[in-house]
């Protein structure tokens, strides 16, 4: 058998690539719809997965629903004045940029042209006690103050595989005992038609002695 030329060892095994992440991106869709409906009916976080003899091949978490937090800025702001006004921040605001009368700054405050917003790290605190209802406590006076909105997306069935340390090896002893049933179908056709026997060349004759066709 010839040896490939670097081009050609190059394009084969990209097209086997671009066959194979076809095959790959189909299989994780199918995966995603099994994985929603586990996580939704029966609240599964994680599996093992196990090829076919029991060797571990590595863990799959499956992502839950995604808080999403809108800030109302406003409310925010005058609550954390309120109840810690050190994790306030103060900036110009742009608009000052565009004032006729910013020289006028030298001479008297323009308080107007403040923009308060609170620190990012102090907001990202606040959110781990934010309720669902998107409010939190003025501690200063017992007051519920509506400073967000919350939602959650849904569960789409989406999912992150970690490969554990002998991955590799259990999958590659789990293709080769033929255990991996309808992995790499993409692959097949090409491999049994190189497999398939050639039919032989027909034969004519002999014909007897003498006789004619």
């Amino acid at each position: 058998m010839p040896d490939l030329s670097h081009p050609a060892r190059v394009a084969a095994l990209r097209v086997l690539k671009d066959r194979v992440t076809v095959e790959y991106d189909g299989a994780r869709a199918e995966a995603e719809q099994h994985f929603k409906e586990l996580r939704n009916s029966m609240g599964v976080k994680s599996l093992d997965v196990l090829m076919p003899a029991g060797e571990s091949a590595g863990s799959l978490n499956i992502s839950g629903p995604r808080r999403k937090v809108t800030w109302h800025t406003e409310a925010l702001v005058d609550l954390v004045d309120r109840t810690a006004p050190a994790e306030l921040d103060e900036e110009i605001d742009p608009a000052a940029l565009e004032d006729r009368d910013l020289l006028a700054l030298l001479k008297e405050a323009r308080p107007d042209l403040i923009r308060r917003s609170v620190k990012k790290a102090f907001v990202k605190k606040l959110d781990e006690v934010l309720s669902d209802d998107g409010t939190l406590t003025d501690h200063t006076t017992g007051e519920i103050v509506k400073v967000a909105d919350v939602d959650y997306t849904p569960v789409t069935g989406a999912f992150s595989f970690t490969p554990g340390p002998r991955a590799e090896e259990a999958v590659l002893e789990a293709w080769h005992r033929g255990e991996l049933a309808g992995v790499g179908e993409s692959l097949v056709p090409q491999i049994e038609q190189a497999d398939e026997p050639q039919p032989a060349d027909e034969v004519v004759g002999p014909f007897p002695t003498g006789g004619t066709r």
